[in-house]
């Protein structure tokens, strides 16, 4: 019996395969926030000291904004007002001469799937990647704050590392390494999900053992072998064009 056959006597395509296909979801739909996240955080945006606390009463009452700005932030070389530096206190010499400004002291899953279906949870899957991505802008555009905005796109992996527990080991995998009652764990386990435990009550871990998960175990493949038969040419065609 193949596994093939098994697999598709208790539903290789039901709830159990939808519950792990969502489970995948929740930690893929992270990874696009954090490969582009940089786009939106990694600028550095135009800023300065606060310079409120040289306002000393009324001190800076009859200046508009870029005098306050002269007499209390150093100017760099170019021209511009430094960004990390304020002076100590103001200096309104500068608003007649700023030659000497400088001087000034600043402080500084588809093993599951049955074959018919595989494609289908594979472009699935892969979609979640698209959607993450569409999405992270939508994020950035609401919080404007960068460390909201890592936040919202971390915190999902909390949850990820908890549903990862929940991901079922491939039954083909096990069977293949001899782990036959962990895997008669996980397709009772599908059956009884998929209603399907009528049939799975009949096969024991020892039949597991007789099951063919490889064909061909012994074969081996090249390149050539995408261009062997039609189908495989225009997979392969398809494939390589996208």
């Amino acid at each position: 019996m193949k596994f093939e056959n098994l697999l598709a006597e208790i539903d290789g395509f039901g709830k159990f395969q939808f519950l792990i296909v969502l489970l995948l979801l929740i930690p893929r739909w992270t990874l696009p926030g954090h490969f582009l996240l940089n786009n939106f955080i990694a600028a550095i945006p135009d800023h300065r000291c606060d310079i409120r606390g040289l306002d000393d009463g009324e001190v800076f009452a009859n200046l508009t904004q870029d005098q306050r700005l002269t007499v209390s932030i150093p100017a760099q070389d170019d021209g511009s007002l430094s960004s990390c530096k304020m002076f100590r206190e103001p200096q309104f010499h500068l608003l007649y001469n700023s030659s000497n400004a400088t001087e000034i002291p600043a402080v500084p899953c588809v093993e599951w799937v049955d074959i018919e279906h595989r494609t289908l949870i594979g472009v699935i899957i892969s979609m979640d990647w698209t959607l993450a991505t569409m999405m992270l802008p939508g994020l950035a555009y609401l919080m404007n704050e960068w460390r909201w905005l890592v936040i919202a796109v971390t915190s999902p992996l909390l949850l990820a590392m908890v549903t990862w527990w929940w991901v079922p080991e491939s039954a083909r995998w096990l069977i293949a390494n001899g782990k036959v009652e962990e895997a008669h764990m996980y397709l009772e386990k599908c059956a009884k999900i998929n209603n399907r435990e009528a049939f799975v009550a009949d096969i024991k871990p020892e039949t597991l053992a007789n099951i063919v998960v490889v064909e061909r175990g012994n074969a081996s493949y090249s390149y050539l072998d995408l261009v062997k038969t039609p189908k495989m040419r225009k997979l392969a065609l398809l494939t390589g064009t996208v």
